[in-house]
This record gives C-alpha cells, structure tokens and sequence, in this order.
C-alpha cells in the first residue's frame, strides 16, 4: 500500500523518537514517503498532490489542525485520511478509537491498513470551509485564539486551554448578553448566543482522560448537533461543564441553552465581527457563518 506520512514537527505530541518509531511501524510492508509541513494550510497542498499521485492513504501526524486541513485536501477523492494523536487534545484519532498513545495508535493504525477498516464520513462545514468534528463560534473561539496567540500551548499542554478559559472569561465585558444570532434550518425562532457549538461527532473535546459530552448520539450520519449557550455567566458554563463531564444527556435541559440535533444547516450572524475555530483552530472573525453539513465526502482508516 502506498502511503504518505504528513508531520507537523511543532505538534504537541510530535518528538524525533516518536516520529522514528511512527515511520519504523509504517514503513513495515507499506511503500512510504514522508513530508513535514511548513507553514498554514501546507498539509492542505500535500493531501491534494498525495491524492492527485494515486497515494492510498494519507497518514497525519499531528494535531486536530493539520489533520482539518489534511482532510479538506482529500474531500471527494479515492484517498483515506488516517489520524495519529500527535496533538496535545488529540479529539478527532481518540473519536475514531485510537488511543492517545502514539506508537501504540501508529500500531492500530498499521493493523486497521491490514485489515483494510475505513469508512466513509460526513463532515461540517463553514463559510465553505469543511471540519472533521466540531466548529465553535464566540467564547469558544476566543479561548482558541488566545492559546495560538503564544506559546502557551507548546509549553503546558491543555493546561493552556484552561488558564486561557479563565483569562478570556475575565475579560468578557458583558456576560449577561447574547452577542450572536443563530437560526437553525427548520426552526422558526432565531436564538440568542454568546458561545455556539455546532458539533459533527461527539464528545466536542477531552480533558485529559475525561470526554466533555454535549451530544450524545451525535456521530457521522445523524447530521449536526447544534447547541447554543445564550450567555457566559459563571452559573450557565458551570451547569454546562457539570452535564459534559457527565453523560451530557442533561445539557439541552439546563436554563440558557438550546441543543438542537440532527441539523443540516445554520446560520450565525452578529452585531459586530465574531470570532470562530474549527477542530480547534482559530480562523478569524467574521460577520456571517454560514454552516452546513456535507453527506459521503471523505473516507477514513478506522481501528479494526
């Protein structure tokens, strides 16, 4: 089989042993190359030309960017994507259960190509733009910017996912207030938000060993679960964060949030230009999201 290794060196998880062994497994019965990505959107380029060259498989070792734009660069092609935990979060290879650990997951990995397991996903996507599992829009998208703002990220981990929630938090000036509006296809009110999910799978992102679940049931599929918090006060995220460290089941039920499933397509605007993030990577502001969800676009190396 003929693979493509894509390596972002500045990855969280991504050392020069680590990687030796992830290409050592790999190369063991398969015609490997390896590339290492150099700036933004560079694993979207190689994708498109592994794709275009007859590559069977793209394998990214990286985090949950580089394995977003990976993807995009395969949508609509014959090549599958595979995912490694070579992120500090890792959301998108844990959700297809990999484990968190890399060399045992490049093991997986190897043993699914074997075995030929992959299917094929939906995915999400955004002012055109596609996502493997999650979108986030207003302070979702702050925390996200704010961490790969610095060196936070590279130096603590999802240590700097927590310090960056708390600085965000403190620096809001009104939390008291939707600043979005979303309205959901099929519904006839429009909702007010300060923090937008629109979610592809489940659970939206790890604490550590710990899935934070805001949709259960949501998986390729079922189309999107959208759930819209219309404030940031500390009293709405606490019942928030207490339902997802849990079964999530409850979430939809707590005062201040929607959650709707099985969505096809959403709208958000807002007063002034928002900020949004998609697998967790900051993207900007924006006036106007428009977000769908795409059926039968892309296939995937799944564990056997």
């Amino acid at each position: 089989m003929k693979l493509m290794l894509v390596v972002n060196p500045k990855a969280s998880a991504v050392t020069a042993r680590r990687r030796v062994a992830v290409e050592d497994i790999l190369a063991a019965g398969h015609e490997l190359s390896v590339v290492v990505t150099e700036r933004r959107d560079h694993a979207t380029e190689l994708a498109r030309r592994a794709a275009r060259e007859g590559v069977d498989v793209v394998v990214v070792l990286g985090g949950d960017g580089t394995i977003n734009e990976a993807a995009n660069g395969l949508v609509g092609s014959a090549t599958a994507l595979g995912a490694l935990p070579g992120g500090s979060t890792s959301v998108f290879a844990r959700t297809l259960g990999f484990t968190n650990n890399l060399v045992i997951a490049a093991k997986q990995l190897n043993a699914a190509l074997e075995a030929g397991s992959r299917r094929r996903v939906e995915m999400g996507t955004a002012n055109g733009r596609r996502y493997l599992f999650n979108l986030g829009v207003g302070f979702d998208a702050e925390v996200v910017g704010h961490v790969e703002g610095g060196t936070l990220k590279s130096r603590f981990g999802q240590a700097a996912f927590v310090y960056s929630a708390l600085v965000t938090w403190l620096s809001q000036e009104d939390r008291t207030k939707p600043h979005l509006s979303v309205k959901i296809a099929g519904e006839e009110a429009t909702y007010g938000g300060s923090f937008v999910l629109c979610l592809n799978t489940n659970p939206y992102t790890y604490l550590g060993r710990r899935p934070l679940n805001v949709a259960p049931g949501t998986g390729f599929g079922t189309g999107l679960a959208v759930a819209v918090l219309r404030d940031v006060r500390l009293a709405t995220l606490s019942k928030v964060m207490r339902c997802a460290f849990g079964d999530g089941h409850d979430l939809g039920r707590q005062p201040g949030v929607t959650l709707c499933t099985e969505v096809e397509s959403v709208t958000i605007t807002g007063k002034d230009p928002f900020p949004y993030q998609t697998d967790g990577e900051y993207l900007g502001r924006v006036e106007k999201l428009e977000v769908g969800y795409e059926s039968d676009c892309l296939d995937v190396v799944t564990p056997s």
